[in-house]
């Protein structure tokens, strides 16, 4: 996971502009997102289509399968990065805490995988209602040195497949201990 931070780092550099990918984030920003399309593809989200700031310290990026549009999607995936800190071990604890708090009795599973540098906080929820129900599994850690990232898969009206969770699960499982 380390290798892929750095891949990051280098692609907000180097990378040229993406044209087609929406939202508010500057050339560099927009380009690092296509670092993370491997990772969506793996849940089948072959296009990345939205870069933008969720806060003043984040970024949000968006992948979707095809046919699908930021409009009105019914799968999704997200990466959530959180700028360096000086005290990596501590912002990721906060977020994963904030998380669980945000969250309360929204929470359909959660886990705590890992400790120190190698924690992982996993949850599983759902949020809104009707139609534009959110069942969410998110996936918090240390992406880089000093920076964390949120990692989910997202499906509206209905939940994820039994193959998509025990897929996702592997994922934290293996994040928390890599081999």
């Amino acid at each position: 996971m380390r290798i892929l931070a750095f891949i990051v780092l280098l692609l907000v550099v180097s990378f040229p502009a993406l044209a087609g990918v929406e939202g508010n984030a500057n050339e560099n920003e927009k380009s690092a997102g296509k670092t993370f399309l491997p990772l969506a593809n793996e849940f089948g989200m072959e296009e990345y289509v939205f870069a933008g700031r969720a806060t003043p310290i984040s970024i949000l990026y968006e992948y979707l399968p095809k046919g699908q549009n930021v409009d009105s999607w019914k799968d999704m995936a997200t990466m959530t990065l959180y700028a360096p800190s000086p005290k990596p071990e501590e912002t990721l604890t906060k977020i994963i805490d904030g998380t669980k708090k945000a969250l309360e009795g929204k929470i359909k599973n959660s886990r705590v995988y890992g400790s120190g540098i190698s924690k992982v906080g996993f949850f599983e929820y759902e949020i809104g209602t009707g139609s534009i129900t959110e069942h969410s599994l998110n996936m918090t850690w240390l992406v880089a040195p000093g920076m964390v990232g949120v990692f989910q898969v997202q499906k509206r009206d209905g939940k994820p497949t039994q193959e998509t969770k025990d897929q996702f699960l592997e994922l934290v499982k293996k994040t928390a201990n890599p081999q």
